[in-house]
């Protein structure tokens, strides 16, 4: 089917002219996956063939479906569902991309990372610019573009201008292992297993070849993974080691507890609460309030990336959680007692 407009609405017709889908839209895309984007009221939903309005129109603004999955943006955050309107990712990110090799370019904190369409983080938030998966391959930087015009340092040729900033692009694998250095001004998509590229050292443009890259899942991030009684918990701040200490998000674990958690922005800390425990945890002070009893941490609370990071031990002793550290896949396991046997 082909959208078209008449009397100013958008509808749908087939090969042979004839209108199948009415013309009641006030904008319309075209299919893909047997999805439409269609806008009505001013807002942005999704057809099917059958002309059913599968996913009502709720999102700013929205991407076509790939691979099962469609970037979606409300309030000025992007997100990303399913084709059954389901919410893969939350819709609190500055920019998704579309998913391409079961890997979507995710952009929080002005950083770029990878997820699968599952919505499980794969590879962290460690780029400034970052492209879509191609034959298994992406191209990255970690440096900085904050400010600079999109795209603008993705061309080929394009010369050594201000725009690069003086940064550097490589090529990961769909598991954030390194597959070239970053040490190329620019490098294009991998088509056929070959991309072109402008080296750094002498300016020089000409074709790379890739090596062979890991196909199959290794089980381990380049991030701790967080799982609560087996369930991953789906986090944008991963837990950190600070100063030998393991610094997790608080708010992630607290909701996943049925926890209320809210921010006292004079107090500057967290308040969580719950039937048993009233907590106040300020941040840079290792001196919590426990239902009115000063609590002492081994070390003080802290916000990174706009998320408030808390030691694991004191996580797992005030919601009486047993742990256990996974070093084979870089992960922690939190258990509540009584849940059985940990990891």
């Amino acid at each position: 089917m082909a959208a078209v407009q008449q009397d100013s609405k958008w509808g749908f017709i087939d090969k042979t002219g004839q209108m199948i889908i009415a013309p009641t839209y006030e904008e319309a895309q075209s299919f893909h996956e047997g999805m439409a984007a269609v806008k009505l009221n001013g807002l942005w939903g999704f057809l099917n063939t059958s002309g059913e309005l599968v996913i009502p129109a709720q999102y700013d603004t929205v991407q076509n479906f790939s691979e099962g999955v469609a970037p979606v943006e409300q309030n000025e955050t992007w997100g990303c569902i399913d084709q059954k309107g389901e919410l893969i990712l939350a819709c609190k990110y500055e920019e998704v991309r579309p998913c391409s090799d079961n890997r979507i370019a995710v952009k929080w904190q002005n950083r770029y990372g990878y997820f699968d369409k599952n919505g499980e983080k794969v590879i962290d938030f460690l780029y400034g610019g970052a492209r879509e998966f191609h034959e298994g391959l992406a191209v990255v930087s970690s440096g900085n573009f904050a400010g600079v015009e999109d795209d603008k340092y993705w061309f080929v040729g394009a010369g050594l201008t201000t725009s690069y900033k003086n940064n550097q692009f490589g090529v990961i694998d769909q598991w954030g292992n390194e597959v070239l250095p970053e040490e190329y001004l620019c490098i294009s998509d991998f088509e056929d297993g070959t991309a072109i590229c402008q080296r750094n050292r002498d300016k020089k443009v000409g074709i790379i070849q890739a090596s062979a890259v890991q196909k199959t899942d290794p089980g381990k991030r380049s991030f701790i993974r967080l799982y609560l009684n087996d369930e991953l918990l789906g986090t944008d701040q991963s837990p950190v080691l600070k100063n030998g200490r393991t610094m997790v998000p608080l708010r992630t674990i607290a909701e996943a507890l049925n926890a209320d958690v809210r921010w006292d922005k004079t107090a500057k800390a967290a308040l969580i609460t719950t039937d048993e425990i009233t907590m106040q945890l300020p941040t840079d002070s290792t001196a919590a309030t426990v239902n009115g009893e000063e609590v002492l941490l081994d070390t003080s609370a802290q916000v990174i990336n706009g998320r408030t990071m808390v030691p694991l031990r004191f996580v797992a002793e005030q919601f009486a959680l047993q742990v256990q550290w996974k070093a084979d896949s870089y992960s922690v396991q939190l258990r509540s007692r009584g849940q059985g046997a940990a990891m």
